[in-house]
């Protein structure tokens, strides 16, 4: 069997693995798909090569990424984190480059998360707590499908302030990309440094977002409170 079969044969039992696109331009196989909710696969066939590949991963036609691999009999699969090349939801391309022919394939990002709602209400029925919600929420997604609220994954801090820019209570909050969309925090009011307007903040560490990315609160947050 020769090594474009050989190559073929292993595309064939790598895709299954996953869901995602793929794409054949010239002589290279690329195909792209979802390997856990912190990190996409890419599957190359390189019919006839075997060395270094050079993968350019794009956005609205600009470069966000590019990463080194190596092909071996023909064949790569190469593990990328959203946290390398994610700035924003829609398609990705991912092109590979390998000895003088090019090939590629997209990827539709669907859970890219721009802002946090941020809720706070005093209607518990003991009247001793308060109530924080968090809400990620998506940046503008025109791509195929819908935002994927059950697969957003991250981690960050929310803030009780009073006043403002004074923490008189603090903790942390998560997402784990499988459970939840947004969380529900109920709050004791021992926090409480006297009568008036309390500010909540909160924070998103997205990993479905490349590195650095700050996530800000929603604009329309109902944030404040009066005890």
């Amino acid at each position: 069997m020769n090594k474009s079969i050989l190559a073929i044969t292993a595309l064939a039992i790598v895709l299954p693995l996953f869901t995602g696109c793929n794409g054949t331009t010239g002589e290279i196989t690329v195909a792209v798909g979802e390997k856990n909710f912190e990190t996409v696969v890419v599957g190359i066939i390189t019919p006839g090569y075997s060395g270094d590949v050079a993968i350019d991963v794009a956005y609205g036609g600009e470069v966000k990424y590019t990463k080194a691999a190596q092909t071996s009999d023909e064949v790569a699969n190469v593990d990328i984190k959203y946290s390398d090349f994610c700035v924003g939801n829609g398609q990705y391309t991912f092109k590979v480059s390998a000895g003088g022919e090019e090939g590629s394939g997209t990827y539709d990002v669907k859970k890219f998360v721009a802002s946090v709602y941020v809720g706070v209400s005093n209607n518990t029925p003991d009247n001793n707590h308060i109530t924080i919600e968090l809400i990620p929420l998506p940046s503008t997604y025109s791509g195929s499908g819908s935002f994927d609220m059950m697969q957003i994954s991250g981690s960050g801090t929310w803030s009780i302030e009073y006043p403002a820019g004074t923490t008189v209570k603090s903790g942390a909050w998560s997402l784990d990309g499988t459970t939840l969309s947004r969380l529900t925090i109920p709050v004791e009011k021992n926090f409480a440094a006297g009568s008036g307007q309390y500010t909540v903040r909160a924070s998103f560490d997205n990993y479905c977002a490349k590195s650095n990315m700050g996530i800000r609160e929603d604009p329309n947050s109902n944030n404040h409170i009066t005890i």
